[in-house]
């Protein structure tokens, strides 16, 4: 589906400036649709959407191709695209939100909610929401962070006997992940009984008009799948399940509700007073990165605040199994942009590329660009060398040599002194058993499947992650299976 209403069409009523403002405006729009078009025709990807907006004027919402690589259905700008890390943003405008509500301060304390949380040379009781939410914790849990985005959801009971097992203080003032995001998350439902998922529907969502964006992939009856592309074609994978969408990276949104979002933080009129949306722009905390154009120098609630030709940017982007996302806004200029793409053939390197190519013939309608066919050939090019050197990856791990060359063929008999229960204190419980003549197992409700290498070692993939890990068990000196390593981490059996 294309709808577009061109801000040409406003020149001859506009000021001199806004004239010029929407004349590059226009510009950019055009420069970005011709590459991404010409791109699009290489059918690399089985769908993607494409959201621009101005200030005062009706979107440009492009989408096309299909939830899914077979058996999809067409896409269009009502259909749930995953967006990973971009849902920080809108956690921070909720969390902003709840904060001017009096229902969670931003000076509130992760010790005032979760007392007993403990990690070596850090002081809870100092710790904000604000920190959280700026990644100003000075600690890491990977052990959490893993586990709320590929196997389950924690319950928050458990959040702080996870932390006092895998946390450790790092040194640093400011490093970005998903910890502090997961625990304003549990703090706010430890306080109010309520869930993340809940609140942003009422404070954010639902002010907005926002009808097909969710926490939940449950709430629709189709959502864009991801695809790892490889030489063979790409791999499907489904929706990510509501348990593992995380208020770090959670949510899924239509590229007409991507439009309502753009506008209200480039400022146009919505139901969110403006000065709430400033608060969460805001710069926290000073952060150094560049890339293309674009020098950071600032993070916000959810937001990167850079500098681009002068002009101020706000932008986060987000990416995960078999998917890409990025979204810029230029929040005095009253633009946004936004592209999401349901395969990861080098779609993380395409979206930032339509970014720069918007904000430079935004900011310079005459800035020179590659030609479109030198574009489209340089994609294609890169989209090749990532099957070849993929293929080439998952060639080598079948060929290693810790394998022992697969020689092994168990028995279901052999194969059932690997089953039972298995625990980690951080990482959670593993269930092993025999299905269909194989070795199954489930880390915390996850499927994983394996395949026999020798003795007591295997090969495992998680449904939710391509990457093959080892997953080798160990005896004791009776021959009784007694624990397995997965993944680096060693559960201990228990039944």
């Amino acid at each position: 589906m294309r709808m577009m209403m061109g801000a040409m069409a406003m020149l001859a009523a506009a000021t001199p400036a806004a004239a010029q403002q929407n004349e590059r405006f226009a510009r950019a729009v055009q420069a970005v649709e011709e590459r991404l078009h010409a791109v699009d025709a290489l059918g690399e990807y089985p769908g993607r959407a494409l959201v621009m907006v101005k200030r005062g004027e009706a979107p440009i919402v492009d989408v096309i191709g299909s939830t899914r690589a077979e058996g999809g259905v067409a896409a269009d700008g009502e259909t749930p695209f995953y967006i990973a890390s971009m849902t920080k943003a809108f956690v921070g405008l909720m969390a902003v939100r709840l904060d001017e509500m009096g229902v969670m301060p931003l000076d509130t304390t992760i010790g005032e909610l979760f007392p007993e949380m403990k990690v070596e040379g850090i002081d809870f009781d100092a710790l904000t929401m604000r920190d959280a939410l700026t990644h100003q914790l000075g600690f890491r849990a990977p052990a959490l962070n893993i586990r709320t985005a590929y196997t389950d959801l924690v319950p928050i009971k458990d959040y702080p006997a996870i932390v006092n097992a895998a946390g450790e203080a790092n040194g640093e003032a400011f490093r970005y992940d998903n910890l502090g995001y997961l625990l304003y998350a549990a703090a706010l439902e430890a306080k109010t009984g309520k869930s993340w998922r809940a609140w942003i529907d009422d404070v954010v969502f639902d002010p907005l008009g926002m009808t097909h964006t969710s926490a939940r992939t449950s709430d629709f009856p189709e959502v864009s799948h991801s695809h790892e592309v490889r030489i063979d074609g790409p791999k499907t994978f489904a929706p990510k399940t509501d348990a593992i969408m995380h208020a770090a990276g959670g949510l899924v949104i239509s590229a007409d509700d991507m439009a309502r979002w753009l506008l209200a933080n480039a400022g146009d009129a919505s139901a969110i007073p403006q000065d709430v949306i400033d608060k969460a722009q805001a710069s926290q905390v000073p952060i150094e990165m560049s890339g293309g154009p674009m020098t950071c120098t600032g993070y916000a609630f959810g937001w990167r605040r850079c500098e681009a030709f002068g002009m101020t940017v706000l932008g986060h982007g987000g990416g995960y199994t078999g998917m890409r996302s990025q979204m810029l806004v230029l929040p005095e200029e009253g633009v946004g942009f936004a592209i999401m793409f349901n395969s990861d053939a080098m779609t993380g390197g395409l979206s930032e590329q339509m970014m720069e190519t918007f904000l430079t013939v935004y900011a310079d309608g005459e800035a020179e660009l590659p030609t479109i066919d030198a574009f489209k050939k340089a994609y294609a090019e890169r989209v090749q060398t990532l099957k070849e050197r993929r293929q080439e990856y998952y060639d080598g791990v079948w060929d290693d040599e810790r394998w022992g060359g697969w020689a092994w063929q168990p028995s279901v008999e052999a194969l059932s002194a690997y089953s039972g229960r298995y625990t980690h204190p951080a990482a959670g419980t593993m269930v092993v058993s025999i299905g269909e003549g194989a070795l199954t197992a489930r880390l915390n409700g996850m499927a994983i499947e394996t395949r026999p290498a020798k003795v007591d070692l295997f090969c495992a993939t998680l449904a939710t992650d391509p990457e093959p890990e080892s997953m080798a068990f160990e005896r004791a000196e009776d021959g009784r299976v007694t624990s397995v390593t997965y993944s680096g981490v060693g559960f201990t059996r228990v039944d």
